[in-house]
């Protein structure tokens, strides 16, 4: 993300107004900034939870979640303001939400932009490939 915000304001057409450029820029680099928090604090639970999820004793093991798209978007949109409609999957909700009161109350809050889900799932995407890559 960060080349496309270094690189982003020399590409656009040089006969844009100032502040058409100006408001638009400002726009991405909030989104921007927003998302990478977002992924950087839900790399992080995404971690604790599977570190919760492997060190129960052998007696209280419980099948870990399909690492999949929707498991880490749920880690990634955790502790964000609540959007409506968006939905969690109940197999490992209460599980997320343990790991994220226990380690990540005292987290900075995020602040979310408007449209950024679509941003975050991209962002779950990429997560998913890395983790299977």
């Amino acid at each position: 993300m960060q080349c496309l915000k270094c690189c982003l304001s020399k590409r656009l057409a040089p006969d844009w107004h100032p502040t058409v450029k100006t408001v638009l820029l400002e726009t991405l680099e909030r989104q921007i900034r927003s998302t990478s928090e977002i992924v950087v604090r839900g790399s992080l639970l995404v971690n604790e939870v599977l570190h919760w999820y492997l060190s129960r004793p052998v007696e209280e093991q419980v099948a870990l979640p399909k690492l999949d798209q929707s498991f880490v978007t749920a880690c990634f949109t955790r502790g964000l303001e609540v959007r409506p409609g968006r939905a969690w999957n109940e197999g490992y909700r209460g599980v997320i939400e343990e790991v994220f009161q226990d380690k990540f109350t005292n987290y900075p809050f995020i602040h979310r932009s408007p449209g950024d889900y679509q941003c975050i799932t991209m962002a779950a995407q990429l997560y998913i490939t890395n983790i299977a890559a």
